[in-house]
């Protein structure tokens, strides 16, 4: 339990309700400035990693040392993982994978709009609406956009609305038998997964342009775990076709709204053999993008993340009040949100002594770089940590030196794909209880 979630029960009603209350962007036209005495805290990114710092800054807004401001473009927490199951099970699934935002930070200001600046040189975030929300430090928590159907598209609101796209995706995996799925990540197995213990009849082919599953993790799984990976997809009968890039349909041929095809498709591909097939159903799980079209060139790297130093400050601002947590960064370890919580503790340390820092300098942000505190280094590990479910029953997991099958996989993910997890962690509740096989 989160020392947040031990003092809310001491929290004063009034300023509960006053601050759970989203604020639409049309309503915030103009931000408070700065505070030379109170320092203004401004997460971008209400996802894994925008959430968790949020949750670990709170009691420091609560006690008035800091303000808090979240910024994000729905109202709520949307559990990207537990999302594949909701692709393919149905809508009742979708109650498990969203969390309103005001259950999670009770009293942080919450702004409800999209970014399309960051202004460095005046410490400066612009929505689009031409809202401008003043910092005194800044966590970029943006992430990334993909076209896995588990990823909601992203001019998508409201409760029903995501009720209702995981209810028409999940009909369109219900209504094809044959099934293809383009991508060779851990997002591509797992769904071939979920639709294999959902549908044992169905034919399901995963098309990965490497020559190997998981070939984009920074650290590679090693062959036991491979080998045990591919006669796993052999025992489930998902036909793997690897050195095959789908060229024919693309993301552009998507469905209005949607992230698939609905055919049947005659897929074509390029590579070792090339092939043209048809299916009745293809679906994306390859390509992704960095959101972080907002930030200033001279923050990212070449491969477009924000580069940051072992404290998590990004390196490319000038000013040392801006920090980076999540995808959106550059970081020597494969990227999960699993792994996140354990680097929490070391940028909310960091935001907390510079938020200090400008406040002692009366909010003269020259001196800052020339005032730093000492901050906390986090030091990143090449150890393999990787679960990898196949449905619920089955899959592969590497934790260092040790590969695990089944029965581990299960229990430490597949069984509800950290979704009980990620409640408990980011509110102190459990989920909205299972549906039962009737209501899917």
């Amino acid at each position: 339990m989160s020392s947040l979630e031990q003092k809310e029960a001491s929290s004063s009603d009034d300023i509960v309700m006053e601050n759970r209350t989203t604020i639409p962007m049309n309503n915030l036209r103009v931000s408070e400035s700065p505070s030379s005495t109170v320092p203004q805290v401004v997460i971008i990114g209400g996802g894994y990693a925008g959430c968790l710092i949020g949750r670990a800054l709170e009691p420091e807004m609560k006690s008035g040392k800091i303000k808090l401001t979240l910024i994000e473009r729905r109202d709520t927490f949307h559990h990207k993982i537990g999302a594949i199951r909701a692709a393919v099970r149905g809508k009742e699934y979708a109650e498990r994978i969203r969390i309103p935002l005001k259950n999670i930070l009770k009293y942080t200001k919450i702004v409800e709009g999209n970014v399309v600046s960051v202004r460095s040189d005046d410490d400066v975030v612009e929505l689009d609406d031409g809202t401008c929300i003043r910092y005194d430090v800044l966590v970029c928590a943006t992430g990334t956009l993909n076209h896995s159907s588990g990823d909601l598209p992203s001019h998508l609101r409201g409760k029903d609305n995501i009720r209702d796209y995981f209810r028409t995706v999940s009909e369109a995996v219900k209504n094809a038998q044959r099934i293809c799925i383009a991508g060779g990540g851990p997002t591509a197995v797992e769904f071939a997964g979920e639709i294999r213990a959902a549908y044992k009849d169905k034919d399901v082919a995963i098309i990965c342009s490497s020559p190997h599953l998981l070939s984009s993790c920074v650290a590679q799984p090693p062959v036991k775990f491979m080998s045990k990976l591919y006669e796993k997809l052999r025992d489930l009968n998902i036909e793997l076709l690897r050195g095959e890039k789908v060229v024919s349909p693309t993301p552009d041929n998507f469905t209005p709204g949607q992230k698939f095809v609905q055919g049947p498709v005659t897929v074509t591909t390029k590579g070792h053999v090339g092939i043209k097939r048809e299916f009745d159903l293809v679906v994306w799980a390859a390509t992704w993008t960095l959101n972080n079209e907002m930030y200033p060139p001279e923050w990212l790297n070449s491969a477009g993340e924000l580069n940051v130093s072992d404290n998590f400050m990004v390196t490319g601002c000038d000013r040392g009040n801006v920090f980076a947590f999540g995808d959106v960064c550059s970081v020597a370890e494969t990227k999960q949100a699993i792994t996140l919580h354990p680097k929490v503790k070391y940028i909310a340390h960091n935001v907390l002594a510079v938020a200090d820092t400008v406040r002692k300098l009366k909010g003269d942000k020259d001196l800052l770089l020339k005032k730093l505190p000492k901050l906390k280094n986090y030091s990143w590990t090449d150890k393999v940590v990787l679960y990898l479910p196949i449905g619920p029953d089955h899959g592969v997991s590497q934790v260092g030196g040790w590969t695990y099958t089944d029965s581990k996989t299960r229990q430490w993910k597949g069984e509800d794909l950290y979704t009980e997890h990620f409640w408990k962690l980011l509110t102190g509740n459990p989920p909205p209880p299972k549906p039962t096989e009737e209501s899917c």
